[in-house]
């Protein structure tokens, strides 16, 4: 009725998608507090509304760490960093990051998800006995001795460190 195909928008037009997590991103300490970012883009050449974002980090605790924003407002063609909620990693070794957008107008949902892996990287040095001199050891008087004690490492990163061994009062 008069519109000829070239003037209709094409299907893949309308789209929004997360195109880079920034954070969190490759090694990062336990214990170190990280706050989610993700950087999303509305391809389309109309305003997408509502846009609900979220984030999720499968830690091994049992509900993983999830967060989300909802009703974002994106005008078109354009490009938005979304920060979430900080988490704080309490577990170890590699861990799989996943973020998602959805817009009901989106007619791309094959690039609406990105994921990485991460690694959560412990530092954990004990020393879990003294060995020389044993408790209840007694020397002579001007004796020597080689002091000696096992280190263990229950961490999961090869550290090298100093042990200072010191007798006495400090």
């Amino acid at each position: 009725a008069g519109m000829l195909w070239g003037q209709l928008p094409s299907v893949t037009d309308y789209n929004v998608r997360p195109t880079a997590i920034l954070a969190p991103t490759g090694t990062i300490d336990s214990g170190q507090s990280v706050i989610p970012r993700l950087v999303i883009r509305n391809m389309s050449s109309i305003v997408a509304a509502p846009v609900n974002v979220w984030f999720f980090i499968d830690d091994g605790t049992p509900n993983g760490y999830y967060d989300s924003v909802m009703n974002l407002t994106m005008s078109e063609r354009s490009v938005d960093t979304v920060e979430f909620t900080g988490w704080i990693p309490r577990g170890r070794d590699s861990m799989d990051v996943s973020a998602w957008v959805y817009w009901q107008g989106d007619s791309m949902h094959k690039d609406d998800t990105l994921r990485r892996r991460i690694l959560v990287r412990v530092k954990d040095i004990a020393v879990t006995q003294i060995v020389v001199p044993a408790p209840g050891d007694t020397f002579d008087a001007g004796a020597q001795f080689q002091p000696q004690c096992r280190v263990w490492n229950y961490g999961n990163v090869s550290l090298n460190f100093d042990v200072r061994f010191r007798i006495g009062e400090y």
